[in-house]
């Protein structure tokens, strides 16, 4: 009687293991690139940069738009390119900008209420440090998250930007 239950368990395991192999070793078929078009930003008169005090991000669309370098002096200890490197280092309880610069993407967590105070917050301090009007703000890979235990109702869902297309519209 343990024998079909333990082929029935040994089974279940390989079916398991092999679509988990399938999963990984599986190769999409390539896709023709898209056409690349490039897109200019209006950015704020920045004086006296250096190349290296510019950081250059890849937005949305595959066009790119150089920025001030962005990010703050002072990292956490779990900063990295991997976990997301600080834009706003503890400039406030409201909200943390991280950066991840192989994806060119940033991530807004609003931290505390009032969701829609945070979320403005956090829009100045983008505006301000990347020297980016909104139109540009809206194309870069940009994520705004709420967690659970901030507001059941909104976490999980990405927030966007208030003045952006699609953004959700916060009371």
């Amino acid at each position: 009687m343990r024998t079909p239950i333990l082929i029935a368990i040994v089974i279940a395991v390989l079916l398991a293991i092999g679509g988990a192999a399938f999963l990984l070793l599986r190769k999409e078929a390539p896709q023709e690139p898209e056409e690349i078009v490039p897109v200019t930003f209006p950015v704020e008169q920045v004086t006296e940069l250096g190349v290296s005090d510019t950081v250059t991000l890849r937005l949305a669309n595959g066009s790119s738009v150089q920025v001030p370098q962005f990010l703050s002096e002072e990292q956490s200890e779990t900063a990295s390119e991997e976990n997301g490197l600080d834009v706003s280092f503890g400039e406030s309880e409201l909200y943390q900008i991280l950066y991840f610069p192989e994806e060119s993407y940033f991530l807004v967590s609003i931290l505390d209420e009032p969701l829609k105070d945070a979320r403005f917050a956090a829009e100045a301090e983008l505006r301000a440090k990347l020297k980016l009007q909104d139109p540009a703000l809206c194309a870069l890979t940009l994520d705004v998250f709420v967690a659970s235990d901030v507001s059941e109702i909104y976490s999980g869902r990405d927030l966007g930007l208030s003045f952006c297309s699609g953004a959700v519209q916060l009371p």
